[in-house]
């Protein structure tokens, strides 16, 4: 192989890649987002070099010979997540109310909790009130996002803040999280509920259900036992196939 085929195969790439490097661990090459120019670190505690980070110590998620399990799966993430989407709401209640004073109308009375999509209206970011710990600022930057991932604005501070808030936060305990949701009401998984007498419950009064739309018009349905039969069986797959476990009703 001749040198020209070799230059014309090989093919070359430049990165820019953020490192972190401190004196007590090796360099870490975080995931990062770049938004507007400003780079927001990815916050999860399934990363393996933030556990490092955080701990010293490398994650472990089972139990080998004499190295107990180690990891970061601690309430700052949850915790973290729910005040970022809590300032997100307070962020569109602004935005709406500060459009409707710029209009001269008036503001609205209730205003809907917060989207993602809300991003591309409101502000790509939103400013977060964290914990005082006693290090680090109380208020810190992250991208927008309801359950998404946390993406926090990388700086030196706000490393020390999340170093020592994950250091503090309590572990999760497995069961906890549906604990929660029991004890806030919350059901998953609801069981679909059929009346006892579908035909007559998917009419409406004088307002005819979805059994008298489906082609008899103003005629009478059929009176034999088979068809009636056939027409409870149709109702019941109707209320079942509109039943939804989380949502309720579509």
């Amino acid at each position: 192989m001749s040198d020209n085929e070799v230059d014309e195969e090989e093919t070359l790439e430049i990165c820019k890649v953020t490192c972190v490097r401190s004196a007590k661990f090796s360099a870490w090459y975080p995931n990062v987002k770049l938004v507007d120019g400003i780079e927001y670190l990815n916050l999860s505690p399934w990363d393996k070099d933030l556990c490092r980070f955080t701990t010293g110590i490398y994650m472990q998620m089972k139990k080998k010979r004499q190295q107990p399990k180690h990891n970061i799966h601690v309430r700052f993430f949850p915790e973290t997540k729910a005040r970022r989407k809590e300032a997100c709401n307070e962020a569109l209640k602004a935005f709406l109310y500060r459009a409707a004073d710029e209009a001269h109308a008036d503001r609205p009375e209730k205003v809907r909790n917060a989207r993602e999509e809300d991003s591309w209206i409101v502000s790509r970011t939103v400013a977060v009130t964290m914990p005082d710990i006693g290090e680090g600022p109380l208020v810190m930057t992250f991208l927008w996002g309801i359950t998404s991932a946390l993406f926090m604005q990388l700086t030196v501070a706000n490393l020390k803040y999340v170093r020592a808030a994950i250091r503090a936060s309590p572990t999760i305990v497995r069961g906890e999280a549906a604990a929660e949701r029991r004890m806030s009401g919350r059901k998953v998984g609801r069981p679909c509920k059929v009346p006892r007498d579908p035909v007559a419950a998917l009419g409406d009064g004088d307002r005819p259900g979805p059994v008298a739309a489906l082609g008899y018009g103003d005629q009478q349905p059929p009176r034999s036992d088979d068809e009636v039969g056939f027409m409870q069986k149709l109702a019941v797959s109707y209320v079942c196939s509109c039943a939804v476990p989380e949502h309720g009703f579509l």
